[in-house]
């Protein structure tokens, strides 16, 4: 009898998962932590590139979240002004405390992020790599004296799902194809412009 409840086990543990559902590639419960950086940058365009410079003397702001819960420290937040662009990477560790964020990169067809919580009339937002999968991102922020609770999720996607999105779909809240391999919800301070802390 043991015998046949086995076999009945590995049977239904195979059938459990569908080939269109996308396994997430870290699953955010073996993820040991994350952060998100801040770079204030100027954006030139060169011999027809653009590219993004770091402002020198300007601050670099980060925002870490706790390696179980995934959320940021009471009160943490980013203070981002007005008329200025940021640069916002990820950093991904696992529970040895490596950095991972570059398995998302590695396949650029089944992962995109996205940013929630704040529209075009806020915020801007590029990717900044030609896959759209949104390790680094520029932001640049239109409108300050306000507060915004954002979300930065990281999809999981299928090639086909991924196909279908565009970079003018960062900030869809109605985007829910795939499965979520990594969420973070932060606060940022937009703020006028030479607003100190």
């Amino acid at each position: 009898m043991k015998k046949y409840a086995f076999i009945l086990f590995a049977l239904l543990s195979l059938t459990s998962c569908t080939k269109d559902e996308p396994t997430p590639e870290i699953d955010q419960e073996e993820l040991g932590g994350a952060k998100l950086i801040f770079t204030a940058v100027e954006k030139q365009e060169i011999d027809g590139k653009v590219s993004y410079l770091p402002v020198e003397g300007e601050e670099v702001q980060e925002i870490k979240f706790d390696d179980k819960t995934f959320l940021p420290e009471a009160g943490a937040h980013v203070d981002l002004e007005e008329g200025h662009t940021y640069k916002m990477d990820l950093i991904a560790y696992d529970f040895l405390k490596r950095e991972v964020q570059q398995t998302f990169l590695n396949k650029p067809e089944n992962h995109q992020a996205f940013l929630l919580g704040a529209d075009e009339k806020i915020l801007s937002f590029e990717y900044g790599d030609e896959h759209n999968v949104g390790i680094s991102n520029y932001i640049t922020i239109h409108e300050g004296d306000k507060k915004v609770q954002l979300q930065y999720i990281m999809r999981h996607l299928t090639a086909a799902a991924k196909q279908t999105l565009k970079a003018s779909d960062w900030n869809n809240p109605d985007i829910s194809v795939g499965s979520v391999d990594l969420k973070l919800v932060f606060e940022v301070h937009l703020v006028k412009e030479d607003h100190h802390h």
